[in-house]
């Protein structure tokens, strides 16, 4: 090969070259290659990757919010948290961001500031149906029932038919002593999946809790209808046959004219 040709070979190839190494030294380059790694659930990987990228540039919100993503799914939610909080910090708009917070919070028992930062997730982009549903998880952590279920309505308003949000309704509705309602969302499960052990005890739920108030209005028949149908599904469930024994005493308590306790 002459001379001249060596020199444009060499040339063409250092032209080739050089914006190759000029991306794989951006920023974005190696984000980029750690949302791929995340959403392959290569985690650790892909932290090695956010990492490189935001030693190039640590004023990236999304790479914090990748990077923080990372830290989730291996487990480390106060890392996750604190780099939610750089994102946060970097764009507060960003609703990801936000959600990332409050998963990470939920995740480590701190479930007002979880409730907050979906709060300001659904502020900022209240059509995230799957944030409804968080928002809908921690009002029940924190035993605001109410709330609940106004979030998971609006969930199953967007998303009808799923069976994750009408477990969470039926337990709701168990907890606000509303059994006939709770009955009906763990039969709306239970047409979907036949199989569910929590469509199963659900309706065991509902039923003890309808038998319970039924006991306590001195409707000793009803009550004991409805432990039979609680046994029906678990015919050795101890909570059914001890609630069916307290029904039935009482009864025979009324019955001899005795004062019930």
């Amino acid at each position: 090969m002459s001379c001249s040709k060596l020199a444009f070979a060499s040339g063409l190839i250092i032209v080739l070259i050089i914006p190759v190494l000029a991306q794989q030294n951006s920023a974005m380059y190696w984000q980029q290659k750690g949302q791929a790694s995340n959403a392959n659930g290569s985690f650790q990987e892909s932290l090695s990757y956010f990492n490189r990228s935001l030693e190039l540039d640590s004023k990236q919100a999304n790479a914090w919010i990748g990077n923080g993503d990372a830290l989730y799914g291996l487990g480390r939610y106060k890392e996750a948290a604190q780099s939610y909080d750089q994102a946060v910090g970097l764009d507060s708009e960003n609703p990801a961001a936000w959600q990332g917070k409050g998963l990470a919070s939920m995740k480590m028992g701190s479930y007002k500031m979880a409730r907050l930062s979906f709060d300001a997730a659904l502020h900022r982009n209240s059509a995230n149906a799957q944030l409804w549903y968080y928002k809908g998880l921690v009002h029940t952590e924190l035993k605001e029932y109410q709330d609940s279920l106004e979030a998971f309505d609006k969930f199953e308003a967007m998303v009808p038919g799923n069976t994750s949000v009408l477990l969470e309704k039926g337990d709701v509705l168990c907890a606000l002593g509303r059994f006939d309602e709770a009955a009906s969302y763990y039969d709306k499960l239970s047409q979907i999946e036949p199989q569910s052990k929590e469509a199963t005890d659900g309706k065991m739920k509902a039923l003890i809790g309808q038998a319970e108030v039924l006991t306590k209005q001195g409707k000793f028949d009803e009550a004991i209808w409805l432990y039979d149908k609680a046994l029906q599904l678990e015919p050795n469930g101890t909570l059914p046959q001890e609630g069916k024994s307290i029904a039935l005493a009482a009864k025979g308590d009324l019955c001899l004219g005795r004062e019930i306790q």
